[in-house]
């Protein structure tokens, strides 16, 4: 099921409302153990790690789990095809998904 797509956000008070239906929509699939799909810009792949980083990357990868952290805040588990460390995404850069997607079964409500 596609649960979303954001438009582009300029300044922070779109980002913070995109980041805000965006963590709707994936809390309510991770609390129902289902793994959510995610594309999203990843503004720079030093971010993940990649030394041979472009400026700019989009890249789709799954959500997999969630931990509300006391300094950090909310952050999203990552996998990702890449292999190698699956970095956590935080509340504050939900804004930059823009599009949410889950697989559904008959039984799911």
């Amino acid at each position: 099921d596609y649960l979303g797509q954001k438009a582009k956000t300029t300044s922070a008070e779109d980002c913070a409302k995109t980041a805000a239906k965006q963590k709707a929509a994936i809390l309510g699939e991770l609390k129902a153990e289902r793994p959510v799909s995610v594309s999203m810009s990843l503004a720079g792949l030093k971010e993940w790690g990649q030394e041979e980083a472009k400026d700019d990357a989009n890249h789709a990868f799954s959500l997999v789990a969630f931990r509300d952290d006391p300094k950090e805040g909310l952050r999203f588990e990552t996998r990702n095809s890449w292999g190698g460390d699956n970095p956590e995404v935080p509340l504050t850069k939900l804004c930059r998904v823009y599009s949410v997607v889950t697989v559904r079964t008959p039984a799911d409500k």
